[in-house]
């Protein structure tokens, strides 16, 4: 009977740390985020997942926060995790894509892109983060293709289409050079 209880004790400890829930430490990871505090936010979330390991949204956060103090190593091995957990999430991939890019690991970052298009096809982002690495890489046609389907999901972006007249402009001065 002693066991059990002791179980049960262990059990309702880990369900809270510091008198708060997994999602409570996730919502202040959130609000540190916002405030641009991500190395405090990535304390909250790993409270959060200690609490719920298997929490993909503080997971994903935790990664956003790494990724933002420039720990991309650790953001990696976050969307890993998040991705084990839950392979059906489209952002889970673009975002793990664009630390890959920040990493010069284009192949994987196209890769994870293509993954997160063949989920969801009209992210607009997405689209365009490939185009950043085929402009970064000299694939001028192919950064040019990737601008015009993010405009075609997201026709008002400005930026969009000035990224991609700089990328035909840069395929004809290739052409030409």
């Amino acid at each position: 009977a002693s066991f059990r209880l002791v179980l049960v004790l262990l059990l309702i400890a880990r369900a809270t740390l510091y008198g708060q829930s997994a999602e409570q430490w996730f919502q202040r990871g959130d609000s540190l985020e916002l405030a641009g505090n991500s190395a405090a936010a990535i304390t909250a979330y790993t409270k959060a997942l200690t609490i719920q390991p298997r929490f993909v949204s503080a997971l994903a956060n935790r990664a956003i926060s790494k990724q933002s103090v420039g720990d991309l190593q650790g953001a990696r091995a976050d969307y890993d995790a998040a991705i084990a957990i839950d392979p059906s999430m489209a952002l889970l991939y673009a975002n793990r894509g664009t630390v890959l890019a920040e990493m010069q690991q284009s192949k994987a970052a196209l890769a994870d892109f293509d993954e997160a298009l063949r989920r969801n096809p009209h992210d607009a982002d997405t689209w365009a983060n490939k185009g950043l690495i085929y402009y970064r890489d000299g694939d001028y046609r192919q950064s040019v293709q990737s601008y015009t389907q993010a405009l075609r999901e997201l026709p008002q972006s400005s930026l969009f289409y000035s990224l991609r007249a700089q990328s035909k402009d840069a395929a004809s001065d290739k052409e030409i050079g």
